[in-house]
């Protein structure tokens, strides 16, 4: 276990999970979005916290959406409002 711990110290940066986001759409939907690949095969991204312009796409798909599930409106009102989203995940 130690040798693990070693190669993550010397690691300069880490990719972490800040929060989960579903997003019902159809499968036109996606890939007019352009947001999950040519074809829509990427269902699972990972997106930068700083990349506003990305987040921004997302919660248009998600407006377009039938909005079944709630949970991402609390995730876009905290991530579109960028200066108090990137001090969160600075902390």
């Amino acid at each position: 276990m130690s040798k693990d711990y070693d190669l993550l110290e010397r690691r300069k940066d880490y990719l972490i999970t800040l929060m989960m986001v579903n997003l019902h759409a159809s499968v036109d939907q996606a890939v007019s979005s352009g947001l999950f690949g040519r074809l829509a095969e990427e269902r699972v991204k990972l997106v930068d916290p700083a990349d506003e312009e990305t987040i921004r796409k997302y919660h248009q798909l998600w407006l377009s959406g039938p909005q079944q599930d709630q949970e991402p409106a609390t995730f876009f009102e905290l991530a579109l409002s960028m200066k108090v989203f990137q001090d969160k995940v600075k902390k």
